[in-house]
C-alpha cells in the first residue's frame, strides 16, 4: 500500500507542477506549503485558469496570515463540480468498485498528508469535506487530531454577499 501511495503521490505533486496552480505565486505555497495548517477541499476544479474567485481565495489566505498552510484536496483529481457530486454519490452508494478503490487510496494520502506534520488547525472548506472528513477519516485518525482544531468553512466559490466573505475571513483567523 505504501508503494501505491508514494506513486499516487509522486503523480499528483508532477500534476500540480505541470498545472502551474500550485504554488499559485512566491505567497501562497499550496500543496508545497507545510506549516501547522492544513486547508482541505473537496477536489481541485477542472478549470486549470486562476479566476477572480481563485485570487481573491488566496490573498484572503495572505491576510489571514495562512499563505504557508498546506493545500490540499480528499479527491486527487481534476474534475468540474457536477462530474465531482456524482463521484461522490457513486462513493457513498459503493455503487462503482473502481470509485472505491480510488477513495481509499485517497483517504490514505490525506491520512498520510495530516500526519506528516504537528498541525494546530485544519479548516475543511466546503460541505462536501467536512461530510469526508467527519464520516469516513476523523474516527481513523483520532490520536493526531487531540490537539488540532477543525474549523468548517464555506467554499470561496459560494462566498456571494460582503457578510459571507466577512464570516469567512473571521473564520480563518488563526487563533
Amino acid at each position: 500500500m505504501m508503494h501505491k501511495l508514494n506513486m499516487q503521490q509522486k503523480k499528483i505533486i508532477g500534476d500540480y507542477k505541470k498545472d502551474g496552480m500550485y504554488p499559485t505565486d512566491k505567497i501562497i505555497k499550496g500543496f508545497y506549503g507545510w506549516r501547522d495548517v492544513m486547508i482541505i477541499s473537496f477536489c481541485p476544479n477542472k478549470n486549470r485558469t486562476r479566476t477572480k474567485q481563485l485570487d481573491k481565495h488566496y490573498k484572503h489566505l495572505e491576510e489571514a496570515h495562512l499563505s504557508g498552510a498546506h493545500l490540499t484536496d480528499f479527491i486527487k483529481k481534476r474534475m468540474t463540480a457536477k462530474e465531482a457530486e456524482e463521484y461522490y454519490r457513486k462513493y457513498k452508494k459503493n455503487s462503482d468498485p473502481e470509485i472505491i478503490k480510488e477513495m481509499i487510496l485517497y483517504l490514505e494520502i490525506i491520512k498520510w498528508e495530516i500526519g506528516k506534520e504537528k498541525l494546530k488547525k485544519i479548516f475543511l472548506m466546503g460541505r462536501n469535506a467536512e461530510e469526508l472528513f467527519s464520516k469516513y477519516l476523523e474516527k481513523d485518525i483520532k490520536e493526531e487530531l487531540k490537539d488540532v482544531k477543525l474549523v468548517y468553512i464555506p467554499h470561496f466559490t459560494c462566498l456571494r454577499h460582503e457578510d459571507d466573505i466577512k464570516d469567512y475571513k473571521k473564520k480563518l483567523k488563526f487563533n
